[in-house]
């Protein structure tokens, strides 16, 4: 059905016509990958609630449980580790701050560029700042060994919440051939786990 023939049926204006097919487009392109995992399974795609269900009885982890798991696994932004919010937070200081509390033999090329300004703000200042915000007992030897520990600035901190989001995209991609996003996961989700109510009628 031609995209005019669907805003007269329907009554759409220009903007809620674009808001149906975007959603039919997520909704079959879902509808490709569960013909993926049903193909995983050896099962017909009217049989994979079925599969899925079973597959959370068994033993041994399974794609299922990788799917379930990143959907449930928080992104870096909810890492409220110390090293996490310092990846987030932490801003450039003047260099007497720096060599006040840290080594200046430990003072490279990289940790001048990323870290070191003399409009900064000084380290205990800073301490001070993050840990009005984060209660978390950050203190001055924190900041110190996050910047010798990443020298290549702030940004370049690995949480583990985000590598462990990439080893789960990973695997699924080695089981499935298909890469897992937020919006996959919560369709999944939606989709096996939670009572559907409503349908999206498809304009074909």
């Amino acid at each position: 059905m031609s995209r005019a023939a669907v805003m007269l049926k329907r009554g759409f204006t220009d903007r809620q016509y674009q808001r149906f097919a975007t959603s039919v487009g997520h909704r079959i392109n879902f509808n490709k990958k569960m013909k993926v995992l049903a193909s995983y399974f050896g099962v017909s795609i009217f049989n994979l609630g079925e599969a899925v269900k079973n597959s959370l009885i068994s033993e041994s982890e399974t794609v299922i449980d990788l799917i379930l798991e990143f959907r449930n696994q928080p992104n870096e932004e909810d890492d409220y580790s110390i090293p996490g919010i310092l990846s987030r937070e932490l801003t450039s200081m003047p260099l007497k701050s720096f060599e006040r509390f840290g080594d200046r033999n430990c003072l490279t090329s990289s940790i001048l560029r990323h870290y070191i300004h003399e409009g900064g703000i000084p380290v205990d200042v800073q301490v001070d700042i993050l840990n009005e915000t984060y209660p978390v007992g950050i203190e001055i030897d924190d900041i110190i060994n996050f910047i010798l520990d990443n020298p290549e600035g702030p940004d370049s901190y690995k949480s583990p919440l985000a590598i462990r989001r990439e080893e789960i995209k990973d695997a699924i991609i080695d089981q499935l051939g298909i890469r897992i996003s937020d919006r996959l996961a919560d369709q999944f989700h939606s989709e096996f786990f939670t009572t559907r109510t409503t349908e999206i009628n498809q304009p074909f």
